[in-house]
């Protein structure tokens, strides 16, 4: 797992600089990638909020292919006594790093936070390490998106999301909390942009930052002046009325939200994840609309993560259902006599399990760990769950349905990716066979039928 590297940019006195400049840096960051955090580090009265709780989440990319993402926050005062030292850590994250957390430095700095990285030193530490981070990120946090609609309203999400993707500076100028803003926007733009929007949440804009879009206020003292010296596009977010979007790529996005289908936009946005192309925004767009405007998947947000939730709680019921029966196995195996070194081969009944390696940490989910690389896999896993349990329940079409899904989910997964929810099904079937029992010993023969038909099925499709 490549490391994240750090270094810290403040006002200190060290033995080879005073003022503002990089006081530490762990040994991974390089000298062109040191020279490049000094230039875009912001000193004296960069913060744009005077308040102690100010703070600015950056995103800028580096010489080395790594992208910088830091922290800016007030500190005490400056050793010289001018005023509050304006104190930067940075995170030097490496491409396959960033794009784990799927090219949102919001949630990578979460992760780095929760893990205690991050953290204002009173005191130059003589060192700074490297260091690994697990986790990932879903595309799409569809909750913070259905609360900036409602609180934006859809025209103003739409227009910021086109104005974002046309527009190279842009200041969005705003009320609201910046960095829950500026959050939002990323989550709308596919995956394969995401890393080309340098951005500042709270920094005054500065020609050694040229960000691609900042965060400001519409308090700012010389707001006007400041946008007519930096030459910027702004969105501005804080006026009564923004224009509708034409229908492209803003508007799609907020229809996905406002009906709810927000993991149709995650599921398309995995498929362009090392996408960029401007011909290829526009064939994103056409699929989306298109799949939006079909009648056949009319599931929403909250049916899509009950179905998930039921899916992996399923999971977990199978593995206890498998550690208990290896327990018992073991209870009423028979005690054996030492074999002879020299002894005949003997089948082994038990197997070693392998060791967990970092992939299958951070992917504890199989559908989940599937769906990083064909995630339009992960709606046929999702029918064919809905369907099985119809069929189970006395469904006949469900039944016919599932004569036709279950040998092309097969075909497509291979017996290895569905046997444990194959095993979910059959013992679900199971159950339902015994439960038709009836205290005279006669079965519901509908039922009963039914599970029985989806049992045969299950067991005479797989290979053998």
């Amino acid at each position: 797992m490549a490391p994240i590297e750090q270094a810290i940019y403040a006002s200190r006195r060290t033995d080879h600089a005073t003022g503002y400049h990089l006081v530490v840096a762990s040994e991974g960051v390089t000298d062109d990638d040191a020279h490049a955090l000094s230039v875009w580090g912001p000193s004296h009265d960069s913060l744009v909020e005077a308040s102690d709780e100010a703070e600015s989440i950056n995103f800028h990319p580096l010489p080395s292919g790594s992208y910088c993402i830091s922290r800016t926050r007030r500190t005490g005062t400056e050793y010289s006594g001018r005023g509050d030292e304006v104190y930067t850590h940075c995170l030097v994250v490496p491409v396959e790093v960033l794009a784990r957390f799927s090219n949102n430095p919001f949630a990578l700095v979460r992760a780095v936070i929760a893990d205690g990285r991050i953290e204002i030193r009173e005191h130059t530490p003589r060192c700074l390490p490297g260091f690994a981070l697990r986790g990932k990120a879903s595309p799409v946090d569809r909750h913070l998106l259905e609360e900036l609609v409602s609180e934006l309203g859809r025209e103003k999400m739409s227009s910021l999301i086109d104005e974002s993707l046309q527009y190279d500076p842009l200041a969005i100028v705003t009320t609201r909390d910046a960095r829950r803003l500026m959050e939002g926007l990323l989550n709308c733009l596919p995956l394969g942009h995401r890393p080309s929007f340098s951005f500042a949440t709270g920094l005054k804009p500065s020609p050694r930052r040229p960000f691609r879009v900042q965060c400001l206020p519409k308090e700012l003292k010389n707001l006007r002046q400041v946008l007519r010296h930096f030459e910027s596009a702004v969105s501005d977010m804080a006026s009564p009325q923004k224009p509708a979007g034409d229908g492209g790529w803003g508007h799609v996005v907020t229809s996905a939200i406002v009906e709810k289908r927000c993991y149709m936009l995650s599921e398309e946005l995995r498929r362009s994840c090392d996408k960029h192309a401007e011909a290829h925004l526009q064939e994103l767009t056409a699929r989306l609309r298109q799949r939006l405007n079909e009648t056949g998947d009319t599931r929403s947000d909250d049916q899509q993560e009950n179905s998930f939730r039921k899916r992996r709680q399923g999971v977990s019921r199978v593995e206890r259902c498998r550690s208990d029966s290896r327990r018992t196995r073991k209870r009423l195996e028979p005690s054996r006599p030492m074999l002879r070194g020299d002894a005949p081969h003997i089948a082994s009944t038990t197997r070693a399990e392998p060791a967990a390696s970092v992939d299958e940490d951070i992917y504890a989910d199989p559908a989940q760990q599937l769906g990083q690389d064909r995630p339009e896999l992960i709606e046929q896993l999702e029918l064919l769950d809905d369907t099985v349990f119809e069929a189970i329940a006395g469904k006949p079409s469900a039944l016919e349905r599932l004569k036709t899904l279950w040998p092309q989910t097969l075909s497509a997964l291979g017996m290895r990716n569905l046997e444990e929810s194959r095993e979910q099904y059959l013992r679900h079937a199971r159950a339902v066979w015994d439960e038709c029992a009836i205290s005279d010993g006669v079965r519901n023969s509908e039922q009963s039928l039914a599970a029985l038909s989806v049992i045969s099925l299950l067991l005479d499709d797989c290979p053998k």
